[in-house]
C-alpha cells in the first residue's frame, strides 16, 4: 500500500504513473482475491465458530456489471443503451423506498 502512495518527484502517487500490468499486478496483491478491500479496522459483522465476516469495498462491482450489461465487442468496444444504463444504476446505486425518483426508458 506504500509503495503505491509513495509520491514522484511531482507528488504523484506511483501508481498513477504506472502502466497498465503493473497497476493490475499491485491492485491484485493489495486487495482479497484482486478485488475486495477489507475493512479491518472494523469490527466484524458476525462471528461463530467457523467463520468470521468483514466488511469489504468491492472494487470490481463496477466493471462487472458494466460488462453485464453493455453491448458490442472487442473491436468496435463496448456501449450501453438507456436501459443498460438504467440497469446499471439500479445494481449500483440502489434506491429507497423514500426515494423519489424515476428512471424510465
Amino acid at each position: 500500500r506504500r509503495l503505491m502512495a509513495a509520491p514522484d518527484e511531482h507528488g504523484r502517487p506511483a501508481i498513477d504513473a504506472a502502466d497498465a500490468d503493473v497497476r493490475t499486478y499491485l491492485t491484485n496483491q493489495l486487495y482479497f482475491l484482486g478485488r475486495y478491500e477489507l475493512l479491518l479496522d472494523a469490527p466484524p459483522v458476525h462471528v461463530s465458530a467457523t467463520s468470521v465476516v468483514v466488511l469489504a469495498y468491492d472494487h470490481g462491482m463496477y466493471a462487472q456489471v458494466f460488462e453485464e450489461e453493455a453491448e458490442g465487442d472487442d473491436n468496435d468496444g463496448y456501449l450501453l443503451d438507456l436501459n443498460g444504463f438504467c440497469n446499471c444504476l439500479r445494481a449500483l446505486a440502489p434506491l429507497r423506498a423514500t426515494d423519489d425518483v424515476r428512471l424510465s426508458v
